[in-house]
């Protein structure tokens, strides 16, 4: 699926897109169990909302979760398609909006209790810091 094949109507492929696609394909390939979701690193920095202001130093992103479900995986275009849409579809205003307020929430109540706000990973998640 290259970019002339998807249409007008959907992104492009980044150069970021393939690449993760080719590493979860490798690795899946190679794994007993297969990666079934990748959490990407996106940035909101473009993002045209109220809580988004251009003057604000500092790094301004979010995690986008894709799920891969039985037969997505059929080809390195075919998941690099659904890691372009599930990024742009997650660039909702209200979407971001909702993670931002949840995570500063969670970040401020472990911060409360004396504790660390960790980012883990799971076992059967690639994290990908894509800015994308």
């Amino acid at each position: 699926m290259l970019n002339k094949d998807r249409g007008e109507k959907v992104p492009r492929l980044t150069i970021q897109d393939c690449l993760t696609a080719h590493v979860l394909a490798v690795l899946n390939h190679c794994l007993e169990r297969p990666i079934k979701r990748v959490s990407s690193v996106a940035s909101y920095r473009t993002l045209d909302a109220p809580f988004n202001h251009p003057d604000v130093a500092g790094k301004q992103y979010y995690m986008v979760r894709t799920t891969f479900y039985q037969g997505h995986c059929t080809s390195t275009a075919n998941i690099a398609g659904i890691i372009r849409d599930s990024i742009t579809t997650h660039r909702d205003v209200n979407y971001v909006e909702n993670w931002l307020t949840v995570c500063g929430h969670l970040m401020l109540a472990a911060q409360s209790a004396g504790q660390t706000y960790f980012f883990s990973g799971e076992e059967d998640t690639l994290l990908v810091n894509s800015m994308a």
